[in-house]
């Protein structure tokens, strides 16, 4: 693109119950961890944000380097609340903003959320239809 970046736009499908209820449109919600296992696959990095972020300055800049995945938090004190059960799984990590590296990690990684994320009861429940969350209780895991 004439500025430097490369977007994907997914063209909705109508999915079960998603007249009703657009939160739970399958397509919509795996497109983001489809697109991340193929980009991993094919061996290209990404910054992968929903359409609700907006970038002030240089996104990149505060990448650490030291990890497959760096990601938002909605966590107020993420040094000491991250990943702690004690809290709402969806707080721990915020898929509105992940950045990943090109590794077969993160293929797996995302390859085994979606085998879980696909199945319509999860551990004897319903699904749950709230991506994030879900995503946070496969990580927690």
């Amino acid at each position: 693109s004439s500025h430097g970046f490369t977007s994907v736009l997914l063209r909705p499908k109508s999915s079960e119950g998603a007249g009703k209820d657009p939160w739970q449109n399958d397509e919509l919600w795996k497109f983001k961890y489809r697109l991340m296992a193929s980009l991993a696959s094919l061996g290209l990095e990404a910054l992968v944000v929903d359409t609700d972020v907006v970038f002030m300055s240089d996104p990149f800049a505060a990448l650490v380097g030291d990890a497959d995945f760096e990601v938002m938090t909605d966590l107020f004190f993420p040094m000491d609340q991250l990943l702690s059960t004690a809290l709402r799984p969806e707080d721990n990590v915020n898929t509105g903003y992940v950045f990943h590296r090109a590794s077969a990690g993160v293929y797996h990684f995302m390859v085994a959320f979606l085998d879980a994320f696909h199945a319509k009861y999860w551990r004897g429940l319903a699904r749950d239809w709230f991506n994030q969350r879900a995503f946070n209780k496969f990580l927690l895991e």
